[in-house]
């Protein structure tokens, strides 16, 4: 009698493995469907083979349920290896070149086809197998066909794992790899010892390994959506580009959900993004764009579609457009949903990976971008503005390696002194492609790269050679101002840090003001205050920036050690009403009366400039005075001033 114990723990472990997948949705991705269909495909073997031997246990009789039972396994065995092989073409995204290469499919399927076909004509001609006189299961002449089929997929799954060995880290290429000793060592028991029937519990064995360690549904799937993640998404991506296919990806945005998933709350932000992925799952389908679905982050989508279903992408864009523009009830309040819907091509628009998560730039900077509207890379990327956008990390790099940033200085009038007493030092990069670069952006991308300490210590070695060695008083200047970002007020030894730079300048404290922003002190304001702390104590200024700039807070004013409060920007520029200069005064007497002293920036002309000087304003900065200048210039309009 044949030993089933292995076959019913296989079945078993396969079952809970193929319950779980379809619980948690584990098979979105084509890599995923392809790994969900092998396990299916040896749960059902196994299920088959338990049957088939169970009948044969049982003696004679059960002829048709004995040619079906055998028949189903030796199928679905076949099939087995050649999964395996279709799973390493979905990990490595090479499908493309069998769908373009008929000849190849033909010698891809036709040992699987010939094979099963005579599995098929055994009950009538006995040639894999046959039932004896006493209806036991016997191998017929063309048993060990199997074998050559089986070890023929085995042979081609090796040689694509051995030439697509780049797109896979080491730690996966052995997993993967794991997978052929178990099913050689099973095989060859299994032949020789025909009773041990233990191949299907080896192939379970490497299944497990390669869920836990490749598959990994939890570090691949998005728990809420069960879309791939950013992992999925990367990963594909990274094998598109290595691979020289050809995509469209449609990039799916809700716009503001960040804002609003502080306001709904984590339930109610799963609900929400929950209905968005079915709206996405239904135009994918209605449209038949087959399209891979990820979500990267909060209310960010992409659809992925190969070159068979170019011709879906516009409709799939309208269709989402049209769906994805809904009221949604919060609490008895309306709100409004709509997103941004672009398209952009792999490799025609988007040539480099990082490209692809950069493209967000254009979106967050474009705030007039219509919403639930067809957009297309192709043209936003005709602005030498939005190429700027989309190529800011390259930029930046380039910038650092061929030390290109450059600091510029804009002078600050003191109305009781009657003269310049300081210079806002302001970063500037002009690039040899796309020239002068916002430098809002290079501090935004600096911080999202993990390079702000580098830039940092650019800019306050920069500014300390240039006023160091007795040059600030030569100016007539009593100080420089550098911006303390969020990011670099969590650095360590920090004030330490400067103090070293200063003396190697020849600089002490008093000769360096820190200017901090409202907004860094609302995102980080145990950490500020303490920076700041330690700053005023080893004898540096501080300045407060972009105050009332919508995160304005008098309570904050006594939180840190600051001198100065710069008003922001908009305040300055606002309409020259009653009310609005009102409400200026009243700011700048409060600020007053915590003994600060007030600073204004963005003053363009003499009337403004008057105005503010009646309503107490100590310090001026503006193109009224000057415009940022190079250091070469500096001088010179200093002493134009005197």
């Amino acid at each position: 009698m044949k030993i089933i114990y292995f076959d019913i723990a296989a079945l078993g472990i396969l079952g809970i493995m193929v319950f779980s997948m379809i619980y948690r949705r584990n098979y979105i991705t084509r890599s995923a469907l392809t790994f969900f269909t092998v396990t299916a495909t040896i749960f059902l073997t196994a299920a088959f083979d338990i049957a088939a031997v169970a009948l044969d246990n049982a003696g004679a009789g059960h002829v048709i349920g004995k040619w079906i039972a055998h028949c189903g396994y030796l199928s679905l065995h076949s099939l087995t290896t050649l999964l395996y092989y279709g799973y390493f073409v979905s990990l490595t995204d090479t499908r493309h070149h069998y769908l373009s290469h008929p000849l190849r499919l033909i010698i891809l399927f036709a040992p699987m086809i010939a094979y099963a076909v005579m599995v098929l004509l055994s009950p009538a001609m006995g040639l894999v197998f046959y039932l004896d006189g006493s209806d036991g299961y016997t191998r017929g002449p063309l048993f060990l066909l199997g074998y050559v089929v089986g070890g023929y997929y085995l042979i081609a799954g090796i040689v694509m794992l051995l030439r697509n060995r780049r797109l896979f880290m080491q730690r996966e290429i052995y997993f993967l790899f794991i997978i052929y000793p178990l099913l050689l060592a099973s095989m060859l028991i299994q032949y020789f010892y025909p009773k041990l029937i233990v191949e299907l519990f080896a192939n379970t064995l490497g299944l497990l390994l390669v869920w836990a360690n490749i598959q990994r549904p939890e570090k691949l799937i998005d728990a809420t959506t069960g879309f791939g993640n950013l992992t999925t998404y990367s990963e594909a991506c990274r094998r598109i580009f290595m691979n020289g296919k050809t995509v469209h990806n449609i990039r799916v945005e809700i716009r503001g959900f960040r804002s609003l998933r502080e306001v709904i709350g984590g339930s109610a932000r799963d609900e929400l993004l929950d209905r968005i992925g079915g709206i996405l799952r239904r135009a994918n389908r209605k449209v038949g764009a087959r399209a891979d679905i990820f979500h990267l982050e909060d209310g960010l989508f992409y659809l992925q579609t190969d070159s068979r279903h170019f011709d879906k992408s516009d409709a799939l864009m309208k269709a989402l457009c049209e769906e994805l523009r809904f009221p949604y009830d919060f609490h008895g309040i309306p709100l409004d949903i709509r997103c941004y819907v672009c398209l952009f091509r792999i490799p025609e628009d988007i040539s480099e990976s990082e490209h692809i998560y950069n493209l967000g730039n254009l979106f967050d900077e474009n705030s007039l971008l219509p919403t639930n509207t067809p957009l297309y890379a192709e043209n936003l990327l005709r602005e030498d503005r939005n190429r700027v956008l989309l190529d800011i990390n390259r930029i930046t790099e380039r910038a650092l390696n061929d030390n290109r940033f450059e600091m510029y200085y804009q002078p600050i009038y003191s109305r009781e002194a009657g003269r310049f007493v300081m210079a806002e030092a302001l970063l500037r990069l002009k690039d040899p492609e796309h020239g002068f670069i916002n430098p809002e952006l290079l501090i935004v991308t600096a911080e999202k790269n993990g390079i702000i300490g580098q830039l940092s210590d650019i800019i306050l070695e920069k500014v300390c050679a240039f006023a160091g060695d007795g040059a600030l008083q030569q100016l007539g200047l009593d100080s420089i101002e550098i911006n303390l970002s969020a990011k670099q007020c969590m650095q360590e030894n920090l004030t330490e840090h400067i103090l070293e730079v200063l003396h190697r300048n020849q600089l002490t404290p008093a000769q360096i003001h820190f200017e901090i922003t409202e907004t860094a002190m609302a995102e980080e304001p145990a950490a500020m205050a303490q920076t700041a702390g330690k700053l005023a104590a080893a004898g540096f200024g501080l300045l407060l920036d972009d105050f009332g700039s919508g995160y304005s807070n008098f309570s904050r004013l006594q939180e840190i050690p600051v001198e100065i409060i710069k008003l922001d920007r908009s305040l300055i520029i606002g309409e020259d009403t009653t009310e609005h200069n009102a409400m200026l005064k009243g700011l700048i007497d409060m600020i007053h009366s915590q003994g600060k002293q007030v600073l204004a920036e963005g003053v363009e002309t003499e009337q403004k400039a008057r105005l503010l000087y009646s309503f107490g304003c100590d310090l001026i900065q503006g193109y009224f005075y000057s415009r940022p200048l190079p250091p070469d210039a500096l001088p010179r309009k200093l002493a134009q001033m005197d």
